[in-house]
């Protein structure tokens, strides 16, 4: 196994190359001073310069300026790998030999240079140690000990006789000269370059080691410079980010983060550079895109020479922030399910309750307004109507809360059912204030569905997008399936929604309408209703413009049908509290009595006096003749014994003593012929008992508060 991986050797010679490019600028600003102090030697008329010395700097000039432009014309560190990296390798060492060539020439038209010319071959070699890779090194002290001794044979030849200043002695021809002088400079040069190496290989293994130790954490380590990229980058960068070292190295900081972070992020690091040790969770984008929460650490390093100036330990909480996340959620629906618990027992405990007076309130009031006695018409229907609006608000609660509905069930074309609950919607007065946009298919859309229910959801859709578009706006209405679905959107242009206001959507009461506006529980019972039909119900808001919502309707559809199946062309949008039995409800004639009155005979059985007050009044004047029973004991006795005298028996289903339950079960048993004549009402069709009772009675049920309208449906 490799000591060091490819990311490694790649990350170590990008590093060199970087220290390569500083070297050569300094070269530049090194030879630019040499040479201005050479001119001013020349023009002052003293030291060793001459005007052969100035034109040599020339050629070296220029020939660091072209490796500096091709060193840095490309693009940035992290892609200089591969042919572009070896190509940057070369120009090191050419550059340390034109460092050679221009110090032997410079040397030699100074005078020769013995004394101090093997010093500053070294200090070249010094210099190249701590920046070309080992091979490199060998080769630039090969060839800087070939141009040392070479310069020296050619002088001593005398192919290449250097002037002489002052009183130095003349070297060519000394032959004995030259080997003392090769053997010393390169013995010298040798020495400086392994011990230098030497220096420099400790300095890189303690890096080493302590990368070593960096790369083992599972934390991912960043260093990041003063223009906000990324310098070094640990091994832990593609399990964390997705990204590889590589891909990292040179790239902004910015760019591992969701675009909601960056100001955030921006004022991180003006804090971390001002002083703070800082720690933030923020989130972030992986390499495919998907949303990543990084824990950030951030500290400040002191070093000002250095451009790197803040280090970064990085660690990866998308798991435990979606854990967290999906805990929140988790909790927001035990405390939903919880509160739909409480509901549920306060509205099976109190609807009954509720039901009662209102059925009562409801039957004297419509009575009142078709008689107006005394001109009490107007009053009448007041009443009447908060009755109404007060049944609509149990009965939404009763939506809620209720076990799966029994009651028959039809197909229903999504076309029709929206095109119908449009149609009862425009004569609201501000219907006519938006403009309907709908999008329908060419196709049928069959749902099955019970009667009115799909048409209450699109209702409650469209009126609270009538609440939220202003004043001309649009309102856009759409179906749409596929084989299997069906999807039924409803979108408004208005302010949209935020996430504290999504979460809490759907929960019953919650709602964002002014007090007295609205009661909070549209959407929640169109949610309940749609899952009743095994369909979802969701919101989105939509933040780019326009802005606005969207809800949309997803039910399963119904592709095979059936040859005379019952298909329902235009369902009713109807709210009215009526759960049919499973059968139709029977025609009732009069009974054959003999000599007894041929009234029509009927028997309420109800432990609430004001419901049979209502029903006695509202029975007589349609010609009836009441009986009535408060206890369902008594109800039975007098049942058994002479129920065939009575046309139409109406037996409450919650009673103290024998329930309705136990006279249905009592009837079906012992005289199941009086079954054709009963009418079973119930202010109560949540719990879990009624629901089960329900699913299984051939009776007609009428849901408490009833209006008479479908008592005499019923009737007739």
């Amino acid at each position: 196994m490799r000591a060091r991986s490819d990311a490694e050797d790649v990350n170590g010679t990008m590093q060199s190359v970087a220290e390569f490019s500083r070297q050569l600028r300094w070269r530049l600003v090194v030879a630019s001073a040499f040479f201005m102090l050479d001119g001013l030697f020349l023009m002052a008329g003293g030291g060793t310069s001459s005007t052969t010395v100035l034109l040599a700097y020339g050629p070296y000039i220029a020939l660091v300026v072209a490796m500096y432009a091709w060193c840095t014309r490309t693009t940035p560190l992290r892609t200089r790998q591969g042919d572009a990296t070896n190509e940057r390798v070369a120009l090191m060492v050419v550059a340390f030999v034109a460092d050679f060539v221009f110090i032997a020439v410079q040397l030699h038209l100074s005078g020769g240079g013995w004394w101090h010319g093997a010093t500053i071959f070294i200090l070249a070699i010094v210099i190249a140690a701590s920046t070309v890779p080992p091979g490199a090194l060998a080769m630039v002290t090969t060839l800087g000990v070939a141009i040392y001794v070479g310069k020296g044979w050619l002088e001593v030849s005398g192919a290449w006789v250097p002037p002489v200043w002052g009183t130095f002695p003349r070297v060519d021809g000394n032959t004995q000269f030259l080997w003392n002088y090769a053997a010393f400079g390169t013995l010298s040069i040798v020495a400086a370059a392994t011990l230098q190496w030497r220096l420099v290989q400790r300095i890189r293994n303690a890096q080493q080691r302590l990368r070593t130790v960096v790369d083992a954490s599972p934390y991912l380590v960043l260093t990041v410079d003063r223009r906000d990229v990324i310098t070094t980058v640990s091994r832990a960068a593609e399990h964390i980010t997705g990204h590889s070292p590589e891909q990292l190295s040179g790239e902004s900081f910015f760019s591992l983060f969701d675009q909601s972070e960056l100001f955030a992020v921006q004022e991180l690091l003006r804090n971390v550079r001002g002083g703070e040790r800082l720690r933030r969770e923020l989130r972030g984008v992986s390499a495919s895109g998907a949303e990543r929460w990084y824990g950030m650490g951030f500290s400040r390093i002191d070093n000002e020479r250095e451009l790197d100036d803040v280090v970064v330990m990085v660690r990866d909480m998308t798991e435990e922030r979606t854990q967290v996340d999906e805990r929140a959620r988790l909790a927001r629906e035990l405390e939903a399910a919880r509160r739909l618990e409480l509901v549920g027992r306060l509205v099976s405990g109190v609807a009954h309750e509720l039901n009662n007076p209102l059925s009562a309130i409801l039957a004297l009031a419509e009575q009142l307004e078709q008689e107006n006695t005394n001109g009490v018409a107007g009053e009448a229907r007041i009443i009447h109507e908060q009755a109404r609006r007060a049944r609509t608000i149990v009965r939404d609660l009763l939506q809620v809360v209720r076990a799966p509905a029994h009651g028959s069930r039809a197909l229903e074309d999504m076309r029709d059912t929206v095109t119908g609950a449009l149609d009862a919607l425009r004569t609201r007065p501000e219907a006519g204030r938006v403009r309907f946009d709908m999008h329908l298919p060419d196709s049928p859309m069959y749902v099955s569905a019970e009667e009115g229910t799909i048409g209450q959801v699109i209702t409650n859709l469209v009126v609270n997008a009538l609440q939220a578009t202003s004043a001309d706006g649009p309102i856009e209405i759409a179906v749409s399936g596929d084989a299997a679905l069906v999807h039924i959107s409803v979108r408004d242009f208005g302010h949209g929604f935020d996430a504290e206001t999504s979460a809490q959507l759907f929960e019953p009461f919650f709602t964002t309408r002014s007090p007295g506006q609205g009661t909070g529980l549209g959407l929640a019972v169109s949610r309940a209703i749609i899952e009743r039909h095994s369909g979802s119900l969701t919101a989105e808001s939509i933040r780019t413009s326009p802005r606005g919502a969207r809800f949309t309707v997803t039910l399963p559809r119904e592709t095979t049908i059936q040859p005379g199946q019952n298909i329902r062309s235009t369902p009713a949008i109807s709210r009215e509290p009526i759960v049919t039995a499973t059968r139709a409800a029977p025609l009732f004639e009069p009974a054959a009595v003999g000599d007894v009155s041929l009234l029509r005979r009927v028997f309420v059985i109800d432990d609430e006096r004001a419901i049979r007050i209502a029903l006695r009044r509202w029975f007589t004047r349609q010609g009836w003749h009441v009986e009535e029973c408060a206890d369902g004991a008594a109800a039975l006795e007098r049942l058994l014994a002479d129920g065939p005298a009575f046309d139409a028996i109406l037996c409450d289903l919650k009673m103290p003593g024998t329930s309705g339950m136990q006279v249905y079960a009592t009837l079906e048993r012992a005289a199941p012929a009086l079954l054709d004549r009963l009418i079973i009402t119930t202010g109560d069709v949540a719990s879990a008992d009624v629901a089960a009772f329900l699913a299984g009675v051939v009776v007609p049920v009428l849901e408490k508060p009833f209006g008479l309208l479908q008592l005499t449906q019923l009737l007739e």
